[in-house]
């Protein structure tokens, strides 16, 4: 199934949206064409990297708001974008600068076709790189029942964040001490991007429905794969949140993923879904595939579902390899990331 919706304002939830996130129906990938999926995928990428010796182009990430705040790793944002990372070539690849293929960089290349990638900037920190990782913080305090909506929470999550970092050293978030270095102006435009980032989830979703007919957690890290036949090559995606249907150590073929997007749904969502849950695959081989992703717009009150299956795997691997290729054809002068 591929549906479009959209979400009704304040805490209204509609019946479409609940039944795709609860109720998923596909039969999932069998084990078959995952294998031959996964041999494609390896194959060809050695092929395009074997084809076009030579260090890939820099790819900076966009200019003006951020289109990616759904993938804020601190690696992804030490290097502006996570598109192109420093590291060593291994294995049959032997290219310094390893090739990181993320959503952001698909939305990227996909709204300037023909263009290529830009000149990278020096990274730096900035509300933005923040906004999901203390957002989706504050959206687990309202969930424990600590507070009763983000914009009451932010104040006590960052100084609770902020003295654990002052008090151990230990950076959870990765961005303690760059807050902690901020005036009252700057840390308020940090609050205030996340608590808009939080509420617009919190508003869209039936906590306590979810909670009463499926276990529902959020997704800390993201999903990274590294091609086995060409090491420069790594995937890597996150979605926001995961509904089980099916408890258990490893996600079940019934689960749906709920990826947050920023914006618009751009007009390739649906190899996008498809990339996350590819990565859910690959990155644990002894995980299903989930049945269903569904992607949430808050911002433009919008929402996507798309239900997995071998056609959308089959087209995601293909703008992955298409990606890579096009990035190797570009030759832009290395930029040392912060």
């Amino acid at each position: 199934m591929v549906a479009t919706g959209h979400v009704a304002g304040g805490r209204m939830f509609p019946e479409e949206l609940g039944r795709a996130i609860l109720d998923p129906l596909n039969e999932p990938v069998g084990p078959e064409p995952r294998r031959l999926l996964v041999e494609r995928l390896t194959t060809e990428l050695h092929s395009v990297t074997a084809a076009v010796p030579g260090p890939p182009a820099d790819v900076a990430p966009e200019v003006g708001p951020p289109v990616a705040d759904t993938e804020d790793s601190t690696e992804q944002q030490q290097v502006g974008g996570g598109s192109i990372v420093r590291g060593s070539g291994r294995g049959g690849d032997t290219s310094p600068q390893p090739v990181v293929v993320t959503l952001p960089l698909l939305r990227r290349l996909a709204s300037r076709p023909g263009e290529g990638p830009f000149p990278e900037e020096p990274f730096a920190w900035k509300p933005g790189f923040i906004r999901r990782s203390l957002g989706v913080a504050l959206l687990g305090a309202c969930r424990r029942g600590l507070h009763d909506a983000p914009s009451v929470a932010v104040g006590p999550v960052l100084d609770e964040a902020l003295a654990a970092w002052n008090a151990t050293g230990q950076q959870v978030y990765h961005w303690e001490p760059w807050v902690a270095s901020l005036g009252a102006g700057g840390r308020a435009a940090v609050m205030a991007d996340a608590v808009g980032w939080a509420t617009g989830v919190w508003t869209a979703l039936p906590w306590d429905h979810l909670a009463t007919e499926a276990n529902l957690s959020f997704v800390a890290t993201d999903d990274q794969w590294v091609c086995p036949t060409a090491r420069s090559v790594r995937l890597k995606a996150r979605a926001d949140l995961l509904v089980t249907h099916n408890p258990g150590p490893t996600r079940g073929a019934g689960d749906v993923l709920v990826l947050v997007g920023p914006g618009l749904p751009p007009g390739s969502w649906t190899t996008e879904l498809g990339m996350v849950a590819l990565l859910s695959m690959l990155s644990r081989p002894g995980r299903d595939i989930p049945a269903r992703v569904v992607g949430l717009w808050p911002e433009a009150g919008a929402f996507r579902v798309a239900d997995i299956d071998d056609d959308l795997l089959d087209r995601s691997v293909n703008r992955v390899i298409g990606t890579v290729e096009l990035l190797r054809t570009f030759r832009t002068p290395a930029v040392e990331a912060a």
